[in-house]
Protein backbone atom coordinates (compact mmCIF):
# COMPACT_ATOMS: atom_id res chain seq x y z
CA UNK A 1 0.00 0.00 0.00
CA UNK A 2 2.82 2.43 0.87
CA UNK A 3 4.56 1.80 -2.48
CA UNK A 4 1.36 2.52 -4.43
CA UNK A 5 0.90 5.79 -2.51
CA UNK A 6 4.51 6.82 -3.24
CA UNK A 7 4.25 5.97 -6.94
CA UNK A 8 0.99 7.93 -7.24
CA UNK A 9 2.61 10.94 -5.56
CA UNK A 10 5.62 10.78 -7.88
CA UNK A 11 3.43 10.52 -10.97
CA UNK A 12 1.26 13.40 -9.81
CA UNK A 13 4.33 15.56 -9.10
CA UNK A 14 5.81 14.76 -12.54
CA UNK A 15 2.53 15.67 -14.25
CA UNK A 16 2.36 18.92 -12.27
CA UNK A 17 5.91 19.88 -13.27
CA UNK A 18 5.20 19.17 -16.93
CA UNK A 19 2.08 21.33 -16.87
CA UNK A 20 3.79 24.16 -15.02
CA UNK A 21 6.73 24.15 -17.40
CA UNK A 22 4.86 24.22 -20.71
CA UNK A 23 4.76 27.37 -22.80
CA UNK A 24 1.62 28.13 -24.74
CA UNK A 25 1.46 29.18 -28.35
CA UNK A 26 0.67 32.74 -29.30
CA UNK A 27 -2.98 33.71 -29.56
CA UNK A 28 -4.17 36.52 -31.80
CA UNK A 29 -5.87 39.20 -29.67
CA UNK A 30 -6.36 41.90 -32.31
CA UNK A 31 -5.37 42.98 -35.77
CA UNK A 32 -1.67 42.03 -35.93
CA UNK A 33 -1.56 41.75 -32.15
CA UNK A 34 -0.63 38.54 -30.34
CA UNK A 35 -0.30 37.37 -26.74
CA UNK A 36 1.80 34.47 -25.47
CA UNK A 37 2.21 33.04 -21.98
CA UNK A 38 5.47 31.54 -20.74
CA UNK A 39 4.59 31.09 -17.09
CA UNK A 40 6.00 28.32 -14.97
CA UNK A 41 8.94 27.30 -12.87
CA UNK A 42 11.06 25.98 -15.73
CA UNK A 43 10.34 28.74 -18.27
CA UNK A 44 11.69 32.24 -18.68
CA UNK A 45 10.73 35.30 -20.67
CA UNK A 46 13.02 34.01 -23.44
CA UNK A 47 10.39 31.36 -24.30
CA UNK A 48 7.92 34.21 -24.95
CA UNK A 49 10.44 35.94 -27.21
CA UNK A 50 11.11 32.66 -29.02
CA UNK A 51 7.39 32.26 -29.72
CA UNK A 52 7.16 35.85 -30.98
CA UNK A 53 10.16 35.20 -33.24
CA UNK A 54 8.50 32.03 -34.56
CA UNK A 55 5.12 33.69 -35.22
CA UNK A 56 6.58 36.82 -36.83
CA UNK A 57 9.48 35.08 -38.60
CA UNK A 58 12.00 37.08 -36.58
CA UNK A 59 10.50 40.57 -36.92
CA UNK A 60 8.29 41.65 -34.04
CA UNK A 61 7.64 44.68 -31.84
CA UNK A 62 7.13 44.22 -28.12
CA UNK A 63 3.93 45.97 -27.00
CA UNK A 64 3.69 44.84 -23.38
CA UNK A 65 5.54 42.46 -21.08
CA UNK A 66 4.38 41.33 -17.66
CA UNK A 67 6.31 39.29 -15.08
CA UNK A 68 4.70 38.62 -11.70
CA UNK A 69 6.65 36.65 -9.09
CA UNK A 70 4.24 35.56 -6.38
CA UNK A 71 6.91 34.36 -3.93
CA UNK A 72 7.01 30.99 -2.23
CA UNK A 73 3.67 29.36 -1.47
CA UNK A 74 2.86 26.05 0.19
CA UNK A 75 1.23 23.57 -2.18
CA UNK A 76 -0.85 20.94 -0.41
CA UNK A 77 -0.95 18.78 -3.56
CA UNK A 78 2.80 18.14 -3.70
CA UNK A 79 3.42 18.88 -0.01
CA UNK A 80 6.15 21.33 -0.94
CA UNK A 81 6.84 25.01 -1.50
CA UNK A 82 6.44 26.31 -5.04
CA UNK A 83 7.28 29.69 -6.54
CA UNK A 84 4.58 30.59 -9.08
CA UNK A 85 5.70 33.03 -11.76
CA UNK A 86 3.39 34.50 -14.38
CA UNK A 87 4.95 35.79 -17.59
CA UNK A 88 3.10 37.25 -20.59
CA UNK A 89 4.21 38.99 -23.75
CA UNK A 90 2.03 41.02 -26.12
CA UNK A 91 3.61 41.72 -29.50
CA UNK A 92 2.92 42.61 -33.11
CA UNK A 93 4.66 41.57 -36.30
CA UNK A 94 6.55 44.16 -38.34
Amino acid sequence: MQIKYTINNLLAAAAFLLLVGCASTAQQVGDNKYRTDCSGVFNSISECYAEATRVCEGNFNEIDRQIINRGQQWDAFCQCYITPVTRNLVFSCR
